[in-house]
Protein backbone atom coordinates (compact mmCIF):
# COMPACT_ATOMS: atom_id res chain seq x y z
CA UNK A 1 0.00 0.00 0.00
CA UNK A 2 2.82 2.39 0.82
CA UNK A 3 4.41 1.64 -2.58
CA UNK A 4 1.12 2.44 -4.37
CA UNK A 5 0.90 5.77 -2.54
CA UNK A 6 4.49 6.66 -3.48
CA UNK A 7 3.78 5.71 -7.08
CA UNK A 8 0.68 7.95 -7.16
CA UNK A 9 2.66 10.88 -5.71
CA UNK A 10 5.43 10.38 -8.28
CA UNK A 11 2.90 10.23 -11.12
CA UNK A 12 1.26 13.45 -9.90
CA UNK A 13 4.64 15.19 -9.62
CA UNK A 14 5.55 14.10 -13.14
CA UNK A 15 2.25 15.41 -14.50
CA UNK A 16 2.75 18.71 -12.68
CA UNK A 17 6.22 19.15 -14.22
CA UNK A 18 4.83 18.32 -17.66
CA UNK A 19 2.06 20.91 -17.28
CA UNK A 20 4.56 23.56 -16.16
CA UNK A 21 6.81 22.90 -19.18
CA UNK A 22 3.84 23.12 -21.57
CA UNK A 23 2.75 26.43 -20.02
CA UNK A 24 6.29 27.79 -20.26
CA UNK A 25 6.53 26.85 -23.95
CA UNK A 26 3.15 28.42 -24.71
CA UNK A 27 4.11 31.65 -22.90
CA UNK A 28 7.36 31.86 -24.91
CA UNK A 29 5.46 31.33 -28.17
CA UNK A 30 2.90 34.00 -27.23
CA UNK A 31 5.79 36.42 -26.74
CA UNK A 32 7.15 35.39 -30.18
CA UNK A 33 10.27 33.86 -28.61
CA UNK A 34 12.06 30.77 -29.87
CA UNK A 35 12.02 27.79 -27.51
CA UNK A 36 15.15 25.94 -28.54
CA UNK A 37 18.69 26.43 -29.79
CA UNK A 38 18.89 29.34 -32.20
CA UNK A 39 19.47 28.47 -35.86
CA UNK A 40 22.81 28.91 -37.61
CA UNK A 41 23.37 32.63 -38.14
CA UNK A 42 22.10 33.68 -34.72
CA UNK A 43 23.75 33.53 -31.33
CA UNK A 44 22.64 33.73 -27.73
CA UNK A 45 24.25 36.34 -25.50
CA UNK A 46 24.19 35.57 -21.79
CA UNK A 47 24.11 38.35 -19.22
CA UNK A 48 24.76 38.25 -15.49
CA UNK A 49 22.42 41.17 -14.85
CA UNK A 50 19.40 40.23 -16.94
CA UNK A 51 17.81 37.79 -19.33
CA UNK A 52 19.72 36.28 -22.20
CA UNK A 53 19.18 37.73 -25.65
CA UNK A 54 19.47 36.38 -29.16
CA UNK A 55 21.25 38.43 -31.79
CA UNK A 56 22.60 37.98 -35.28
CA UNK A 57 26.02 36.40 -35.51
CA UNK A 58 27.72 38.80 -37.98
CA UNK A 59 29.86 36.16 -39.71
CA UNK A 60 27.37 33.31 -39.87
CA UNK A 61 24.37 35.47 -40.75
CA UNK A 62 26.28 36.74 -43.80
CA UNK A 63 26.93 33.12 -44.78
CA UNK A 64 23.22 32.28 -44.51
CA UNK A 65 22.21 35.28 -46.63
CA UNK A 66 24.87 34.41 -49.20
CA UNK A 67 23.64 30.79 -49.37
CA UNK A 68 20.05 31.81 -50.05
CA UNK A 69 20.99 34.44 -52.64
CA UNK A 70 23.50 32.22 -54.41
CA UNK A 71 21.32 29.13 -54.45
CA UNK A 72 18.27 31.01 -55.74
CA UNK A 73 20.03 33.12 -58.38
CA UNK A 74 22.73 30.85 -59.80
CA UNK A 75 23.48 27.32 -60.83
CA UNK A 76 25.30 26.58 -57.55
CA UNK A 77 24.22 23.38 -55.88
CA UNK A 78 23.83 22.47 -52.24
CA UNK A 79 27.00 20.37 -52.56
CA UNK A 80 29.06 23.31 -53.85
CA UNK A 81 27.78 25.55 -51.04
CA UNK A 82 28.58 22.89 -48.46
CA UNK A 83 32.15 22.56 -49.79
CA UNK A 84 32.63 26.34 -49.89
CA UNK A 85 31.72 26.79 -46.22
CA UNK A 86 32.88 23.47 -44.79
CA UNK A 87 29.39 22.40 -43.78
CA UNK A 88 27.69 19.10 -44.46
CA UNK A 89 25.14 18.93 -47.27
CA UNK A 90 22.39 18.20 -44.73
CA UNK A 91 23.22 21.36 -42.76
CA UNK A 92 23.05 23.50 -45.92
CA UNK A 93 19.83 21.77 -46.98
CA UNK A 94 18.26 22.40 -43.56
CA UNK A 95 19.33 26.06 -43.62
CA UNK A 96 17.73 26.53 -47.04
CA UNK A 97 14.50 24.95 -45.80
CA UNK A 98 14.31 26.84 -42.51
CA UNK A 99 11.49 29.41 -42.49
CA UNK A 100 13.00 31.04 -39.38
CA UNK A 101 15.23 33.14 -41.64
CA UNK A 102 12.27 35.07 -43.11
CA UNK A 103 10.36 35.46 -39.83
CA UNK A 104 8.35 32.27 -39.29
CA UNK A 105 9.40 29.68 -36.72
CA UNK A 106 8.06 26.15 -37.10
CA UNK A 107 7.27 24.23 -33.92
CA UNK A 108 7.43 20.60 -34.92
CA UNK A 109 5.65 19.22 -31.84
CA UNK A 110 2.62 21.37 -32.67
CA UNK A 111 3.03 21.20 -36.46
CA UNK A 112 2.44 24.95 -36.51
CA UNK A 113 4.14 28.18 -37.64
CA UNK A 114 4.56 31.20 -35.36
CA UNK A 115 5.93 34.67 -36.05
CA UNK A 116 9.05 35.63 -34.10
CA UNK A 117 10.59 38.88 -32.91
CA UNK A 118 14.18 38.30 -34.08
CA UNK A 119 16.01 39.96 -36.96
CA UNK A 120 15.05 38.59 -40.34
CA UNK A 121 17.88 37.59 -42.69
CA UNK A 122 16.00 37.15 -45.97
CA UNK A 123 12.71 38.03 -47.62
CA UNK A 124 10.00 35.43 -48.05
CA UNK A 125 10.25 35.78 -51.85
CA UNK A 126 13.89 34.65 -51.75
CA UNK A 127 12.96 31.72 -49.51
CA UNK A 128 10.19 30.73 -51.93
CA UNK A 129 12.61 30.89 -54.88
CA UNK A 130 14.92 28.44 -53.10
CA UNK A 131 12.03 26.10 -52.30
CA UNK A 132 10.93 26.10 -55.94
CA UNK A 133 14.45 25.36 -57.12
CA UNK A 134 14.76 22.48 -54.61
CA UNK A 135 11.51 20.95 -55.82
CA UNK A 136 12.73 21.02 -59.44
CA UNK A 137 15.88 19.05 -58.57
Amino acid sequence: MQFALMEAVARQRSQSISDNVKRYIQSKLKKCEWIGKMPFGYKTVYSYSGPRSQILDPNNSAIVTYMFETYANSEKSISSLSKKFGLSRSVVFNILQNSFYFGQMFVKSQNKYYSHNYSVLIKKELFDQCQQKMQKR
